[in-house]
């Protein structure tokens, strides 16, 4: 009975942790992802850069409160 326990705590455990690695979905780079994010593109941000922080005017972050600065890198889009 004991055996039959630990087996199926093994066999759990292994389920558990070898499931959310198989996906169909392939991992974006970090390079990737500073390109699309907001907090990186927009022609305002934030200096934490907080996630989903952004505007395309001034404005004050409202995830840390902190005062928006002018993105240096910022490109109007065409």
């Amino acid at each position: 009975m004991l055996l039959n326990r630990l087996a199926f705590i093994l066999l759990f455990s292994f389920v558990a942790v070898a499931l959310p690695s198989c996906t169909d979905q392939p991992k974006k780079d970090v390079s990737q992802t500073e390109i699309e994010d907001k907090e990186h593109n927009s022609k305002y941000i934030c200096p934490m850069y907080c996630e989903g922080s952004g505007s395309q005017k001034p404005g004050d972050c409202p995830v840390c409160h902190m005062h928006y600065e002018e993105n240096k890198d910022y490109k109007a889009p065409k």
